[in-house]
């Protein structure tokens, strides 16, 4: 299988854009934070479609070993 050029970048773009909002927090007055990565990962497999999203969340679990 081929990887255009656009794919590659699309993908990596969106691995940042995950590793960014998987750090930020939101206070909940319960005590407990949230964090926007389950957001990011739903956008993530809306724009990038589910093989391209399966290929992003492999290399994020890759950049996190």
């Amino acid at each position: 299988m081929k990887i255009s050029t656009k794919t590659i970048v699309t993908v990596g773009m969106f691995t940042a854009v995950l590793a960014v909002l998987s750090i930020l927090q939101i206070p909940m007055p319960t005590g407990v934070p949230i964090t926007l990565q389950t957001f990011a990962m739903a956008l993530c497999g809306y724009v990038l479609g589910w093989q391209s999203g399966v290929e992003k969340a492999e290399l994020e679990s890759q950049m996190l070993q």
